[in-house]
């Protein structure tokens, strides 16, 4: 039906109202959007065209114009089709003032090759870099651990060409896990009897969380200062990165007066010590001579890994 609308050159199915000195028409029984387009005519059916501004819906338009005259309601009307090609020739003249910056044309006599980065040189000009200039590959000490791809070399300010790793300049990784914990005595480690050793992390970088989930029937011979071992990732180094482990639900120890809690502290490598406090006494070891019955320790950590 549109092609043959097109070949006729308007359209005046349905009617229309429209108000003298307003610029909206209201269409009955019409079907404009997808017909009719901004710039066609309304109003050749009283021989005064007006532009249409814009296509609202299937039954409504708004004229660029107030509309002169004379008012009608639910009239005969008649929309005239505008040539593409005058559409098409204000569409050039704005691509052309687009265009008029000289931006597009300057790249457009470039030579580029393998290795050449364009740039601007001036207003409407442009011309080649080495790539090669802007970016380089990786200076400086190079880790698995790091596990993250750098964006710039740390020495140079370059950009990395290659990405790879690169120590504070790396974007950092994540890293989710499971390890397996476990219960230990320091003076002799023994061989404990377990139901439950779980142990789970998540890495953010160096920054790692860890939780603990211990059932122990048995210490199996494990004597002097509780310890728990089996952490995915040792500390780093340094007294003040020495971390708590804290537990929120337990049994089998039996802290005896004045004790009141007991916590985990970490001093190197992967493993914590455990200690009692009470406010009177301060810290003392959390020994294997505490425990009374079965062990169930369930805590979490957050430390920094070296």
């Amino acid at each position: 039906m549109a092609g043959n609308l097109y070949e006729q050159g308007y359209l005046d199915s349905g009617t229309a109202s429209v108000t003298q000195g307003q610029t909206l028409v209201t269409g009955q029984g019409t079907n404009w959007l997808q017909i009719v387009r901004p710039a066609d005519d309304f109003g050749k059916h009283v021989g005064r065209p007006i532009p249409i501004a814009s296509v609202d819906s299937n039954t409504q338009l708004t004229l660029a114009y107030p509309w002169p005259g004379p008012t009608q309601a639910a009239a005969d009307y008649r929309i005239t089709f505008t040539p593409y090609h005058v559409a098409y020739r204000q569409a050039l003249q704005e691509i052309g003032a687009l265009l008029a910056s000289g931006g597009v044309s300057a790249l457009a006599m470039l030579e580029g090759s393998a290795g050449k980065l364009p740039f601007f040189t001036g207003p409407g000009t442009m011309g080649l870099a080495n790539l090669s200039d802007f970016a380089g590959d990786v200076v400086g000490p190079l880790g698995a651990a790091d596990g993250g791809v750098a964006l710039f070399d740390g020495a140079t300010g370059k950009l990395l060409k290659n990405g790879g790793v690169l120590g504070s300049a790396a974007l950092q990784p994540y890293e989710t896990g499971f390890f397996t914990s476990t219960l230990s005595g320091l003076a002799v480690a023994g061989s404990p009897t377990y139901v439950q050793q779980q142990g789970s992390y998540v890495q953010i970088g160096k920054l790692t969380y860890v939780t603990v989930y211990l059932v122990v029937t048995n210490l199996g011979g494990a004597d002097g200062q509780l310890l728990i071992g089996g952490l995915p990732f040792p500390m780093a180094s340094g007294t003040v990165k020495r971390p708590l482990f804290h537990s929120g639900f337990w049994t089998g120890f039996d802290l005896g007066t004045p004790y009141t809690m007991w916590t985990g502290f970490m001093l190197s490598g992967n493993t914590v010590r455990l200690y009692r406090w009470s406010q009177t006494s301060g810290t003392e070891p959390l020994n294997a001579a505490q425990v009374t019955g079965t062990v169930t320790v369930y805590g979490n950590m957050v430390y920094e890994a070296a």
